[in-house]
């Protein structure tokens, strides 16, 4: 059956796969990689909820820690950052080692608009896992709201190395700089940002240029 089953998924049939998980997992219901994969091709089928709620279900009568690191994963998914950050706390409390934990869950804290809680836990991961350049955007934006200007830059400088740039880094780098008094860096990055945004950002292009006007004149 978990022949089938992969194969099934490797073709993309999902509806196909679900029902012989589904399956599967009547007779190994404690298989917990099998109630992963079923919540997991729930997701890609548009279920989020409802693969939320399976594993909510396994995670309460069988609790364990590939349950609930997926499950978390799931709230991040479903942008539910308020349950998904117990479950990622816990996690990297028994994993001290783990950085991708780390960045996960400074991730959840910042979307909660936990500033300081979410750029401590940011700085512990990048002490064990510097190199996940994609989460130092996140990092920077912590850092800058809590007006720790200087480190914001760094980080934005650092991911610069190794990523493009983007609207956003330009933006967060102009207000540090902006924040900083150094006008001359701020105004550069702040026509970056407008150069770049095309419009997607229409209220911080107003806030841009609006500053712009006030550092040239």
């Amino acid at each position: 059956m978990d022949h089938l089953i992969a194969l099934y998924l490797r073709q993309k049939r999902l509806p196909e796969a679900e029902s012989w998980l589904q399956k599967y997992i009547v007779v190994h219901p404690n298989n917990m990689e099998s109630q992963v994969q079923l919540a997991r091709t729930l997701s890609l089928e548009g279920k989020t909820q409802d693969a939320i709620a399976a594993l909510e279900k396994v995670n309460q009568s069988a609790p364990s820690p590939v349950i609930a690191r997926a499950l978390a994963s799931l709230y991040i998914d479903a942008s539910q950052y308020d349950a998904a950050a117990p479950l990622l706390q816990d996690l990297a409390q028994k994993n001290p080692a783990d950085g991708q934990l780390r960045w996960a869950l400074g991730g959840a804290l910042l979307h909660q608009r936990k500033y300081p809680e979410a750029e401590a836990v940011f700085l512990e991961a990048l002490k064990l896992d510097a190199g996940r350049y994609d989460s130092y955007l996140e990092m920077a934006f912590s850092a800058q709201q809590n007006k720790h200007y200087e480190l914001a830059i760094r980080v934005l400088d650092t991911r610069g190395r190794h990523l493009p740039e983007t609207p956003a880094s330009y933006w967060l780098r102009a207000l540090s700089y902006d924040g900083l008094g150094a006008y001359k860096p701020a105004a550069a990055n702040y026509k970056l940002f407008l150069a770049t945004d095309e419009g997607k950002s229409p209220d911080d292009e107003f806030k841009a240029r609006h500053r712009l006007k006030a550092i040239e004149h």
